[in-house]
């Protein structure tokens, strides 16, 4: 008997929770993701779907440590589509479909969100919305109220704040120091962007081999996504869109898809493209985009993990070089950089963070990884620097404000590892070793 749909949500929501972290490799059935898109769509989305704010736990720090010095990463926080692509793209299909008089009440009204949607993005492509500010500014006021000691030290009372040079980053970046100095103020705050930032935060990943993220991807929603059920919802001929588009009838349901996905980042009440979709097409939906997303910006046997090395590895060395400063008598309390899911997604994978480590398979993709839990907007690593009396150092790990670790070490306490064994093995990645 298959357990009650209430009791699979609980225990992966216990699982998704800020719970303190087991290095026990996590496999998701596909009974357990449908639960969670179940309980909330717009999970569906993956990259595109809103931060969703941890219930926060901290591991107490082992006795006499205290905090003094956080690194952080930062995904910019809610945009709209980077260009009105998804939309022309969707509204070519249905504008033909429409002009052949196959359009059902419905399906005009599909028309008509897609078109609205369009319409609310003009001049805004790819810029922050007010929800992703928002966010931002909550991220920053938890740190600071998660570790006051850390913006409370008279000598070191700097913070170093870099973006890339997209709108959307350098957004993302004003808002969190906009939460930070009103939570923490007197401290003493610089911003940055430029060309010469972008060769850490937003590295160039041109001359990678080319991988098949697009065609699994497609392959996936093909294999998952049957037509038949929503066809007769849109349209007055069921079999309109296998006849008029043929082997791109699916390219045609998952664009409708993917340009009204983003709804859920706006700041304007919006359609919901979600509402008339079974679980299992939205499970075809998220299934397919999470491949993608891994392939393209992850590690799998297929892509052979080329970006995580060249748009991992200099976040990494900027990590190691600031927090040695920071260690070495600097002023410096927190560096904070802002950049994109390209950027964060790599690095994870490059460190082997807890649920990074292993390699798999894109057919695997799905039960190994929840990119909406992992790289939402806004999504962020902190590396947290606590330090006694004697100067000995401990750092913990969070992601997405969540303790995670490193099954490749041991740790101190459970989540707390000391800074000599985790530079070193940090740095022996960052070497190529």
């Amino acid at each position: 008997m298959k357990k009650p749909i209430t009791l699979i949500i609980l225990a992966l929501l216990c699982a998704v929770a800020c719970a303190a972290p087991k290095t026990d490799k996590v496999t998701y059935t596909e009974e357990q993701v449908k639960a969670l898109l179940k309980e909330m769509p717009e999970r569906a989305s993956n990259l595109h779907h809103f931060y969703e704010v941890p219930a926060i736990k901290d591991t107490k720090a082992p006795a006499g440590y205290e905090p003094f010095y956080v690194s952080h990463f930062g995904r910019h926080g809610c945009r709209y589509h980077t260009s009105s692509s998804p939309y022309e793209t969707a509204l070519g299909y249905l504008k033909k479909l429409d002009s052949l008089d196959q359009l059902t009440a419905y399906g005009k009204g599909l028309l008509e969100a897609v078109e609205s949607l369009k319409y609310t993005q003009r001049g805004m492509d790819g810029m922050l919305t007010q929800k992703g500010a928002q966010t931002h500014r909550g991220i920053a006021t938890r740190l600071a109220g998660r570790y006051p000691q850390i913006f409370s030290q008279s000598e070191r009372n700097d913070v170093r704040a870099f973006s890339s040079t997209v709108q959307r980053c350098i957004m993302s970046m004003s808002n969190f120091i906009l939460g930070l100095d009103k939570a923490a103020p007197g401290l003493d705050i610089s911003m940055d962007t430029g060309a010469r930032y972008m060769d850490y935060i937003a590295h160039s990943s041109s001359g990678a081999p080319a991988n098949r993220g697009g065609q699994i991807r497609d392959s996936m929603f093909k294999a998952l996504f049957d037509p038949g059920r929503i066809s007769k919802l849109l349209f007055k001929d069921p079999k309109a869109p296998a006849k008029i588009f043929k082997d791109k009838e699916y390219s045609f349901y998952y664009s409708v898809i993917n340009a009204g996905d983003i709804a859920q980042c706006l700041d304007t009440e919006v359609p919901n493209f979600y509402s008339e979709m079974t679980l299992d097409e939205i499970y075809a939906f998220w299934a397919a985009n999470d491949i993608g997303t891994v392939n393209n910006m992850g590690r799998t046997k297929e892509n052979g993990g080329y970006r995580e090395r060249v748009v991992g590895g200099p976040i990494l060395n900027d990590f190691l070089n600031k927090a040695q400063d920071a260690i070495d008598g600097g002023k410096v309390c927190a560096d904070l950089r802002f950049g994109h899911d390209s950027g964060i997604m790599p690095f994870l994978f490059l460190i082997k963070l807890n649920g990074f480590e292993e390699t798999y398979s894109c057919a695997e993709a799905p039960s190994k990884w929840l990119c909406f839990k992992e790289v939402p907007m806004a999504a962020n690593i902190q590396f947290v620097f606590f330090k006694n009396k004697q100067g000995s150092i401990l750092v913990k790990v969070l992601l997405n404000e969540c303790e995670r670790t490193f099954p490749a070490l041991e740790a101190v306490n459970g989540v707390y590892y000391k800074w000599p064994v985790l530079r070193d093995y940090l740095q022996a990645i960052a070497d190529g070793k």
